[in-house]
């Protein structure tokens, strides 16, 4: 109840004779009081919420120092990303800004966007491994569609990748669906999709879910390296390649997109270019010996046998006990007398 007198209305000036209803002068009181109280409020802003995962995993990053900048460079606010790689930044004012994500085991990732605070934005980040060479020189520009998803549909997206990362393919399907009903401009979901359709052995399915969040976004590495792997292993070569290229071209570190490269170079053959190729995939991963035996294979092809042989000692060193190393130590033994007879027959 309202003690202060200078608020009452005196009842003679509303009504000569006549008792205003009380509830009609209370009314009126309040509606004054909530007047002149508007110009004061001020109400929150719109945040912003996101998820950091290992690009080339898409496991969550827990750990990730993760700061907001103003387009002075200021730093506005800073969060640290939890076991399931989110962050959130509240109340936001409007403008531009940059987010900055690091983490000892990560190159730093850097992204710029314009935030005009009608709404919660939601941001998937990944990261690339230290030492991969993919560190931003320079900020990236976030694309309006992923300034614009649906803190559900993102949820949906989180809960798909879980199960995806658990190995429960069947499971994450509903999951990315939903993500893509609720915001049909969800590419990195198409991405996540297709890969569950490529593991449950749906290639038609992968291959369209591919190309839908291509269609959305063409810089998504994920879903360029599985249409490439999808077409490659149709055998269509001349298809594969430009995916294949864009995703080498997004993450030069990822020793899978050489790989795919080299497997479709080799099979079209293009043995100098399958030689390239697969040389950068076993420098960036040495524990899959397919890579070194397809080497093997392209350098001996073109009858390059000084490099074949420190191919074959290569792949013997680091698998010793592999199925076909019986095989490739007796294939070693008969080109280096080859080598020797070649050599030894040459005039002086």
């Amino acid at each position: 109840m309202l003690r202060d007198p200078r608020l009452r209305v005196p009842l003679s000036t509303l009504s000569r004779g006549r008792r205003v209803a009380p509830r009609i002068c209370a009314a009126l009181v309040w509606s004054f009081v909530l007047a002149c109280a508007a110009p004061s409020q001020t109400f929150p802003h719109a945040g912003v919420e996101g998820h950091v995962f290992a690009g080339n995993e898409n496991s969550p990053v827990r750990g990730a120092t993760v700061t907001l900048e103003d387009s002075r460079g200021a730093t506005r606010k800073t969060a640290f990303t939890d076991s399931q790689g989110t962050f959130g930044f509240a109340d936001i004012p409007p403008g531009a800004y940059t987010i900055r994500v690091s983490h000892a085991d990560f190159e730093v990732k850097t992204l710029r966007f314009d935030f005009f605070g009608e709404s919660d934005v939601s941001l998937n980040i990944g990261l690339a491994p230290k030492g991969s060479g993919l560190a931003s020189a320079s900020p990236a520009t976030i694309p309006l569609w992923a300034l614009q998803i649906p803190p559900k549909a993102n949820r949906e997206y989180a809960a798909g990748l879980k199960t995806f990362r658990e190995g429960k393919l069947k499971e994450s399907v509903p999951h990315f669906l939903a993500a893509v009903e609720l915001y049909p401009r969800f590419a990195t979901a198409y991405a996540a999709l297709g890969a569950s359709y490529q593991g449950l052995g749906d290639a038609e399915a992968a291959a369209n879910a591919f190309r839908t969040g291509l269609d959305i976004d063409g810089n998504q590495p994920a879903a360029c390296l599985g249409l490439g792997s999808i077409l490659r292993t149709k055998k269509k070569y001349a298809e594969a390649e430009l995916p294949l290229l864009r995703a080498a071209a997004l993450m030069p570190g990822d020793w899978r997109v050489w790989y795919e490269l080299g497997e479709l170079y080799f099979e079209a053959g293009q043995l100098p270019r399958a030689e390239e190729t697969l040389g950068r995939a076993r420098q960036l991963h040495q524990d899959f010996p397919r890579v070194f035996l397809l080497l093997i294979n392209a350098l001996a092809l073109q009858e390059k046998h000084p490099e074949t042989l420190a191919a074959m000692d290569d792949y013997l060193k680091h698998f010793p006990g592999h199925t076909f190393a019986a095989q490739v130590r007796q294939k070693r033994e008969k080109l280096r007398e080859y080598v020797r007879l070649a050599a030894s027959s040459v005039p002086k």
